[in-house]
């Protein structure tokens, strides 16, 4: 299969080309990808809100239930928190967020082997750092003391939905330089028909990839072979 990796002459003009791509592919597709993810979003956030009495239940008990909430409850914030910057104001073990936080091909658990006594001493200081900066802008009913009416649950749950969807959106950069690399380096000799249907293909793999934080491994282990065969 021809490619350009020893056409450097030809990289502008392919990279300029991706651009037109891209943005064509972005506008067609990304919006209802995103409002698919959000509606997701939206119901898993209403879901915790319910489970934890609407935020009057953040406690080491809740989140020894629910250890997946901690990523909702770090967006309920103001301003949403980072891992890292929630490991940092809490002085936790990085090794505890993550692993109540999951990954793609890992369940959200609680560490197996954190003494017991050291886990509920470190979730009880995530509680702490979360009920302080907790937003009260979008969570009305904490100040007011009363039970929140449905319209407020729907737009605390709309506003931490937006909040989840741009944190997962946020790969899409990395997702784009790969996209790019596809057409400037492995981007074969055809009809511009076909290749505008291969670079869509392209643009939704690394969307779909970028979702699942792959997109790091898939990148390096590309490079890694173009790399090696040249």
């Amino acid at each position: 299969m021809p490619i350009n990796s020893d056409k450097p002459h030809l990289w502008k003009a392919d990279v300029s080309q991706s651009i037109d791509y891209y943005n064509d592919w972005f506008l067609r597709f990304a919006p209802d990808v995103y409002r698919e993810q959000r509606q997701t979003q939206a119901a898993i956030v209403k879901a915790e809100l319910e489970r934890s009495n609407y935020l009057r239940r953040i406690n080491a008990e809740f989140l020894k239930d629910s250890p997946s909430s901690l990523q909702i409850l770090r967006m309920a914030t103001a301003p949403p928190l980072a891992r890292d910057r929630l490991i940092g104001l809490a002085y936790v073990t990085p090794n505890l967020v993550n692993s109540m936080e999951g990954k793609t091909n890992i369940p959200s658990r609680l560490p197996p082997r954190m003494h017991p006594g050291q886990l509920r001493d470190e979730l009880e200081r995530i509680c702490d750092v979360l009920i302080e900066l907790i937003d009260i802008d979008i969570f009305t009913w904490l100040v007011t003391d009363e039970y929140p009416t449905e319209e407020e649950v729907k737009r605390a749950a709309s506003v931490l939905a937006d909040r989840l969807c741009g944190a997962i959106s946020d790969p899409m950069t990395a997702a784009f330089s790969f996209y790019c690399f596809c057409v400037a380096i492995l981007t074969p000799a055809i009809s511009a028909t076909k290749r505008q249907k291969v670079l869509i293909g392209y643009g939704n793999i690394a969307f779909r990839i970028s979702r699942r934080y792959f997109y790091k491994m898939l990148i390096c282990r590309l490079l890694l072979v173009i790399f090696r065969a040249h």
